[in-house]
């Protein structure tokens, strides 16, 4: 293998600060979090979702007031929380670690198959089958 100079091997790491002074212009909205100050004011936030085509299918106020709109497509699932709500903590926890650990992802990927293959036609029994493999990872997550 070629062996190239330390400035090439070694990855540099910016400070958040450093990363927040890179920016040049308006940040793209892209880059926007979907977390709302209180969901249950969907009249906020509901009709401009609404207006890209978006709809709303899960209301859940028991968890933490957990909203799940999908997209015109079908594609994407959007989840809106609340300001202060653990859970976008820990999806992005989740998310990271599963980048990070190959392993994990090809286990929560061929549980989320073989449960859609499974549970096709019932969906809520689907979301409740992944629960003990996302809590075996969270316990990874947790113990790192």
């Amino acid at each position: 293998m070629a062996e190239y100079p330390q400035d090439v091997v070694q990855r540099f790491h910016g400070t958040p600060d450093q990363v927040d002074a890179g920016l040049v212009g308006e940040p793209p909205r892209t880059w926007e979090s979907v977390v709302i100050e209180d969901t249950a004011q969907e009249d906020a936030y509901l009709p401009a979702l609404e207006r890209l085509g978006y709809r709303l299918v899960l209301r859940e106020p028991w968890w933490h007031g957990h909203r799940m709109l999908l997209s015109p497509a079908e594609d994407v699932n959007l989840h809106v929380w609340p300001q202060g709500a653990p859970e976008p903590i820990r999806h992005r926890l989740f998310r990271d670690w599963l980048r990070a650990h190959p392993h994990d992802r090809e286990r929560y990927a061929a549980t989320k198959r073989r449960l859609a293959r499974d549970t096709a036609h019932r969906p809520r029994d689907y979301s409740l089958a992944k629960n003990d493999v996302i809590d075996e990872i969270y316990a990874r997550i947790f113990a790192a």
